[in-house]
């Protein structure tokens, strides 16, 4: 029986994983990359979670299922909610796996939440609704998981978002504590199932390169020599002990196994945050109500009332010794939070006056076109020029503290996407990431370009990709591998179809010839008869809790 293991390392990069190698911290994947294939693995635009575990699950880019960030349109169009596993279009990779008799173990993956009922078992991600028990199916294996492991670690406690001694202490601890967790429920239920595919998600990676990059990077602004002290063996710890289950885990599937390690996207530092909202207003492109409330509101943020200078305030005192209530990063933003309508945000903008904006993530702009409804003010025949205005703008975008060009790619959408969802697709996306910026929507502070306040490492195109088995390559780099080609990729290895609307293509060259030769690749017209899922949009209060716990992860402004 083809057996095949998928651990998703979320946001792995070789700029992490690579110098632990070489210390001998990571020995497992050392020999993986030794004796099989490895590369760098380009993710999705922009580089974030949602969209691109998205990509991952369909082989699609986000044109076809429609996912570019954690925020989708609600399906009357008014408003926006978080992304869950309804709201996204097309087959997952696991269901054409179900429809060939072939049972899976699917743990952990983001945008899972609900479950799917599939042949197999799945457990959802950090994305399910707080209180919500029905992230498991079969939903009766929960109490069996938890009656032997404990609670599962859906979520953080520790309010990270500020980085006291004390809270990167508990944090650690966290990450080492849902790590093995994990691992060990995997090792159980495949054991239990004995499924020919399991697929294991590994968060925690991603939220330590988020909030600690400037710990293990001696060249970030904020990196402190005695903090690094302290804490780089821990951070050590968590990834010589991830590197451990990793091995444990592959040793115990067996011989016949073949493995893939991959990542959602990459990491590396982030110091400067550039707050397109403001950038825009400045432009010209957006403008606010002139009610009285507005205009308050507006004063207090020229004079420096934002999330910003609040944050500060907070984190100040904090780090002065004053004692707060204990409470998870959720409830911490929730208190700085602008959408209660106390501080300038998007409910202030006149939209009758605004041509475009930034609603959320990793810099995406929207024209305020009218064929998109909702108030629209801008004609089709003269977006293009619009575009291209700020286009050209946003490349020539300085930052006013070191009067330097930021620099960074701009994409139009019809260069990077395709598909029935186009239409709501940012008509801009801007990726500064590589200067060591981040660009965001919001009005978090009342400057362009400021210090980035929260994060100290963010999101990169390139995630990383290592196999080994009897059907891989050995010792081989390959190049050019793309994270929506994991998916017929991994319909190849396990003998069905692929269907021609996937965009990812098999890896062929990160394959051996004599299987190759021994087993041709075949497509299938369409993908196979689709199970209609009803469009779960959630309550308010779940949609609001979602969006504060995104906003408290750092990847909603």
């Amino acid at each position: 029986m083809r057996k095949l293991l998928v651990i998703g390392i979320d946001g792995g990069s070789f700029t992490v994983l690579s110098p632990l190698m070489k210390q001998g911290l990571m020995p497992n994947l050392a020999q993986m990359m030794e004796e099989g294939v490895s590369g760098e693995l380009e993710s999705v635009y922009p580089p974030v979670t949602a969209p691109a575990w998205s990509s991952f699950i369909t082989g699609k880019n986000p044109g076809k299922h429609g996912v570019y960030d954690f925020m989708v349109k609600r399906k009357d169009g008014d408003g926006e909610i978080p992304i869950n596993s309804t709201l996204r279009e097309g087959k997952a990779f696991w269901d054409i796996l179900n429809e060939d008799d072939r049972r899976v173990l699917i743990l952990n993956v983001p945008t899972t939440y609900p479950p799917q009922k599939i042949n197999g078992v799945m457990i959802s991600d950090f994305l399910t609704p707080s209180g919500k028990k029905d992230f498991v199916y079969p939903g009766h294996l929960l109490n069996e998981i938890e009656g032997r492991f404990g609670l599962y670690p859906l979520y953080f406690k520790t309010p990270i978002i500020v980085t006291t001694p004390q809270n990167i202490e508990k944090f650690l601890e966290e990450c080492r504590y849902a790590l093995r967790y994990k691992f060990e429920v995997a090792r159980y239920l495949q054991r239990k199932e004995n499924t020919p595919f399991l697929l294991l998600h590994i968060w925690e990676s991603d939220q330590i390169c988020h909030w600690l990059w400037h710990i293990f990077d001696p060249k970030h602004p904020e990196h402190r020599e005695d903090e690094a002290k302290k804490f780089l063996p821990q951070i050590h710890a968590y990834f010589k002990e991830l590197d451990e289950e990793i091995g444990r885990t592959i040793r115990e599937l067996g011989e016949e196994l073949n493995t893939f390690i991959i990542s959602d996207h990459g990491f590396g530092p982030v110091s400067r945050m550039i707050l397109l909202n403001c950038w825009l207003m400045q432009e010209g492109y957006l403008n606010l109500k002139q009610d009285p409330l507005t205009q308050v509101k507006y004063w207090l943020w020229k004079r420096g009332v934002t999330p910003e200078s609040l944050f500060k305030l907070y984190a100040g005192m904090v780090r002065r010794g004053i004692k707060f209530k204990s409470l998870p990063p959720v409830e911490l933003l929730k208190i700085l939070n602008s959408s209660k309508g106390r501080l300038l945000s998007l409910k202030d903008v006149d939209w009758s006056r605004t041509k475009a904006y930034s609603r959320m993530g990793y810099g995406q702009i929207f024209l305020h076109l009218k064929e998109r409804g909702a108030g629209g003010i801008v004609e089709t025949s003269e977006a293009e020029e619009l575009k291209r205005e700020i286009v050209e703008k946003l490349k020539g975008l300085r930052d006013s503290e070191t009067g330097e060009v930021i620099g960074g790619k701009v994409w139009l959408k019809d260069e990077i996407y395709h598909g029935r969802h186009l239409k709501q697709a940012p008509d801009i996306t801007f990726l500064p990431l590589d200067s060591g910026y981040i660009a965001t929507g919001g009005f978090a502070s009342n400057r362009v370009v400021t210090k980035d306040w929260i994060l100290k490492g963010v999101h990169r195109m390139q995630g990383i990709l290592i196999g080994k088995g009897k059907a891989i390559s050995q010792k081989k780099r390959i190049d050019k591998a793309r994270l929506i080609d994991l998916a017929p990729t991994i319909l190849y290895l396990m003998g069905s179809k692929i269907p021609e609307d996937m965009d990812g293509k098999v890896l062929q060259e990160a394959l051996t010839e004599n299987f190759l030769k021994e087993h041709p690749i075949h497509f299938s017209k369409v993908a196979l008869s689709e199970e209609k899922v009803e469009k779960r949009e959630g309550s308010e209060e779940e949609s609001q809790e979602l969006v504060d716990r995104l906003k408290g992860l750092g990847y909603l402004s």
